[in-house]
């Protein structure tokens, strides 16, 4: 639903409305992805070292969707977009984190393109962040 309003976004101008309804759609699949998470927490609400082999891939791969998530909120103003780049940085972080400190693990998760990804917007966010920060000034 976002990637849609997105691309409608796209093509015309957009109301400030729209974008809080984009934004509105951003908050509740992160929710969802969260919510996801923290059922992988043990009943002392500690996130396991590691994960079973059946939700390692879904938990990389919803911290990476959250990071993307967090990308596409439109804040209005320049602090709140560097802490919504901030954010989405910790959550390829996250990703990456998990999967260099259990390769063995993930090595047949056919996890390759997201972890590419990942490690590349893992670069790439602080620059834009250092960017946007500069242009604030």
């Amino acid at each position: 639903m976002v990637s849609l309003k997105y691309s409608i976004a796209a093509e015309q101008p957009v109301e400030q409305q729209n974008w809080k309804k984009i934004n509105n759609l951003c908050f509740g699949a992160i929710q969802e992805f969260e919510n996801f998470c923290d059922l992988l927490r043990d009943p002392n609400d500690k996130f396991p070292e590691t994960l079973s082999n059946e939700t390692v891939r879904p938990y990389i791969v919803s911290q990476i969707y959250i990071a993307r998530l967090y990308g596409k909120f439109r804040p209005t103003d320049t602090t709140q977009k560097l802490a919504f780049l901030s954010k989405a940085e910790t959550h390829f972080k996250k990703a990456l984190d998990y999967f260099d400190g259990h390769m063995a693990q993930c090595r047949d998760m056919d996890l390759k393109e997201e972890i590419d990804v990942a490690r590349e917007m893992a670069h790439f966010l602080p620059r834009k962040m250092e960017r946007i920060r500069q242009m604030a000034t």
